[in-house]
């Protein structure tokens, strides 16, 4: 890939630990006096894992995050940015990811043999043999191609084949309600990142609502998103693979290290 629509992809992914949805008020629900934000409570360590668990037991679900990411212009003052951000996924190994927002639209096919990613509003799209799961895209748009997919953790939670790290500290905020569903509201705390989850209550734990704040940042800006989910659809094949149009060009996915992939047929 040319490094523009490289950058350009990223800027598009930069929807990624970096869009939020609306804050809950603060009046609605205050954390306990007694919490030390320097210790992880095993109330909440316990709550993200039973989270990981429910999530790996699903074969397929459907995900359309709302949300916005904070754009931290030069003079300091922070701009947002709504995006939404769709995802389909067939476990183990078939994703598709769309990332939008008024500047850009970027999709992410995976069909477990090639991953293809298709700017349509610039009629580009550029792909890559890559053989394996959900987890393996991950790792190697990553560590290959330097793209971090939005949320990623959402597919690796749970998984004990790759652990996600455990955060330094963490504490139940309390109870508290999004549309009609009871959540419960934590929030954690890593080097580099302070993040919120909102889980539904009772056995199928699902994360309804999370925030992500950049402390490596002085201006520390936020990306958030509420989660509305469809658990276990049934998705079609064609969903996963990608047909060009006629009027779109090609061009080479380009690693880290300037190395092109073997051709795709």
């Amino acid at each position: 890939m040319s490094r523009i629509l490289t950058a350009a992809v990223i800027a598009g992914l930069a929807l990624a630990p970096g869009s939020v949805a609306a804050a809950t008020p603060a009046a609605a629900a205050k954390p306990p006096v007694a919490v030390n934000p320097t210790t992880l409570d095993p109330e909440a360590q316990a709550a993200i894992d039973a989270m990981g668990r429910y999530l790996r037991t699903l074969k397929s679900f459907e995900i359309v995050a709302d949300g916005y990411a904070e754009d931290v212009l030069d003079s300091g003052q922070k701009v947002s940015i709504p995006g939404t951000l769709r995802y389909a996924a067939q476990f183990p190994d078939k994703l598709f990811v769309e990332i939008g927002n008024d500047r850009s639209l970027r999709r992410i096919y995976f069909d477990g043999r090639k991953v293809t990613i298709d700017a349509p509003r610039h009629k580009l799209y550029t792909d890559a043999p890559l053989a394996g799961t959900i987890a393996t895209l991950i790792a190697v748009a990553y560590e290959k191609y330097d793209i971090t997919l939005p949320l990623s953790d959402l597919f690796l939670w749970g998984d004990p084949a790759r652990p996600v790290p455990a955060p330094q500290a963490g504490f139940k905020v309390g109870p508290e309600t999004i549309g009609d569903t009871k959540v419960d509201h934590y929030a954690f705390r890593q080097p580099g990142i302070d993040w919120q989850v909102w889980i539904t209550q009772g056995d199928k734990p699902l994360p309804l609502r999370i925030i992500m704040t950049n402390t490596q940042d002085p201006s520390q800006p936020q990306y958030g998103a509420k989660l509305t989910w469809t658990v276990n659809p049934v998705l079609a094949a064609d969903r996963f693979s990608f047909t060009p149009a006629a009027d779109s060009g090609r061009i080479s996915l380009a690693s880290v290290d300037g190395s092109k992939p073997q051709e795709t047929k």
